[in-house]
């Protein structure tokens, strides 16, 4: 969980009476970790707090509160704030959930708070040499995934306890708090669900020029509809500008799948394969594929064909619905489905060359296994929890790491032979370069 600790200091200097009366030590800890922890290049000193006004930060956190629990991340890899607020399509994102963003001249860390699948990220850098303090350094860096709702319960305490201390003011600052947090606070269980769904587009709700009354309108109807990790796919991955077109794009998927059937099952395949769950999603996916291969009986070498396994696991005899239409938001691929005998079944436009449909239908077969029965699942090219796992997943069971070491006996591979093994394994020579990096097998030239 995130801990805010407060420690009420004076501030006679101090001339702005809201800032003056919240002035503070704050150490944020996560997980019991100091995140404040500080070195004062003054004294070369070291302490685990800083010192400011919390009511900056306490605005900040109410006004993007539903986007630190709900917006994933939306990068392959993390970035530092400052380097991502430098990319002017992605400074709105830092400012909505790197805590920098409520600096206001004060010293904070680089702590980003985002969701991620069934999880909040709690994730700190380390300041380096583009420190924005003229003499602080934050010195801790690491990462936790927590539950939402203790998350939003240390916000909730955060944001109350200044709102006590500040309780006696009739400062127009401290009316717009205490209006903001009391309108959160007395929303519907469906305004909640409106919030939550516009935060996963990016869009703040209260804001009638980010979420209109018709784009509103148009979520209303049809997510509740929507079964919940397709919505979740579904609004992670869309853009508020296309949702309308991908919305139908779906409902066209659900008609092309509706006649899909399966006569080639076996029994004891087609029910979902035993896992559990890693640290961290390209581990989860390793362990999907591993558990996949012990589940199947499949060798550790190339899997020679994949449709023919996937209709072995009750898949529909032909797994992949080829579909002339097109969503709108261009990190949509496909939706896993499933005909009307229950056959598991894949609605798409047909990816570039077969290594390109082999990695798309591995990547469904993760999808599958993640859903609920019936659930469907959406594959997209966006960096949550389940669509990172989902492409470690298919770069495993399609060209697994042991089978590639053994083919390996050089400490350095080239990319004729990155290319040569990727025709082997039926893959591109994209997925056998990351694999080759990610489980450090060799070195690349």
């Amino acid at each position: 969980m995130i801990d805010f600790d407060v420690d009420w200091q004076e501030a006679p200097s101090v001339q702005d009476a809201v800032l003056a009366r919240t002035w503070c030590r704050l150490a944020i800890r996560v997980d019991g970790q100091f995140v404040t922890r500080v070195r004062d290049q003054r004294t070369n000193g070291w302490r685990d707090g800083v010192y400011g006004s919390a009511f900056p930060l306490c605005c900040w956190m109410v006004e993007n509160l539903w986007f630190l629990l709900f917006e994933p991340h939306r990068w392959p890899i993390v970035y530092g704030s400052r380097d991502l607020a430098r990319n002017n399509d992605a400074r709105p994102w830092v400012q909505r959930h790197s805590f920098l963003a409520a600096r206001e001249g004060g010293a904070l860390p680089d702590l980003s708070l985002y969701a991620d699948g069934d999880s909040v990220v709690a994730r700190w850098l380390r300041d380096g040499g583009d420190a924005s303090h003229p003499f602080l350094r934050f010195v801790k860096e690491g990462a936790a995934w927590l539950e939402p709702d203790a998350v939003r319960e240390s916000i909730q305490c955060f944001v109350e306890r200044i709102l006590d201390r500040v309780a006696d003011m009739d400062h127009p600052d401290v009316l717009h708090l205490r209006e903001d947090w009391s309108e959160l606070r007395s929303l519907t269980p469906e305004d909640r669900d409106l919030c939550a769904w516009a935060a996963r587009l990016g869009l703040n709700a209260h804001y009638q020029d980010e979420l209109s009354h018709t784009l509103s309108a148009l979520l209303r109807s049809q997510v509740p509809n929507m079964e919940i990790e397709l919505a979740k796919d579904l609004l992670e991955a869309a853009s508020a500008d296309g949702i309308r077109r991908d919305i139908e794009w779906l409902m066209e998927a659900r008609s092309a799948t509706q006649h899909a059937m399966s006569r080639r099952a076996d029994p004891m395949l087609s029910r979902p394969w035993p896992v559990t769950r890693s640290n961290t999603a390209h581990e989860t996916g390793y362990i999907h594929a591993a558990g996949l291969r012990d589940h199947a009986g499949i060798p550790v070498a190339p899997v020679d064909d994949l449709p023919a396994l996937m209709g072995r696991m009750g898949w529909a005899d032909s797994p992949i619905v080829t579909m002339n239409t097109a969503p709108a938001s261009p990190l949509l691929d496909a939706v896993v489905g499933y005909g009307h005998d229950g056959a598991p079944v894949v609605a798409a436009h047909a990816p570039e060359g077969p290594s390109g449909m082999r990695f798309l239908l591995a990547r469904s077969l993760f999808m599958r296994n993640r859903s609920s029965t019936g659930q469907r699942r959406l594959v997209t090219e966006s960096h949550t929890w389940d669509q990172r796992a989902s492409r470690a997943f298919a770069a495993e069971l399609l060209a697994p790491a042991n089978a590639l070491s053994k083919r390996i006996d050089s400490p350095v591979v080239t990319s004729s032979e990155v290319q040569g093994l990727a025709e082997e394994f039926s893959v591109s020579s994209k997925v056998i370069t990351h694999q080759i990096e990610n489980h450090r097998i060799a070195a690349l030239t």
